[in-house]
């Protein structure tokens, strides 16, 4: 019933992120446009808060900050992006 809140509160397994071969052919498929949040975060379209929260798409002035989930302009690729 409360499965999201689990997720919520998760620890980051080093194992779920992927790199080599698999995770180029997903960094190839990201839009080479990244969205600025109301936070001042980046993130790119590999996140779940691309496009799906307050900001507008950042045109590459200033200095913010990268999401931790995604990276923002340097993608981290999870296990669960290789679903998509």
């Amino acid at each position: 019933m409360f499965g999201w809140i689990k997720k919520l509160f998760a620890k980051k397994n080093p194992d779920d992120i992927i790199t080599g071969r698999k995770a180029d052919k997903v960094i190839a498929k990201v839009e080479k446009t990244f969205w600025l949040s109301d936070h001042n975060v980046v993130h790119n379209s590999l996140c779940k808060w691309y496009r799906n929260c307050e900001g507008k798409e950042w045109t590459g002035e200033g200095n913010p900050d990268q999401c931790g989930l995604c990276g923002g302009v340097r993608p981290i690729v999870h296990r669960w992006n290789l679903k998509n």
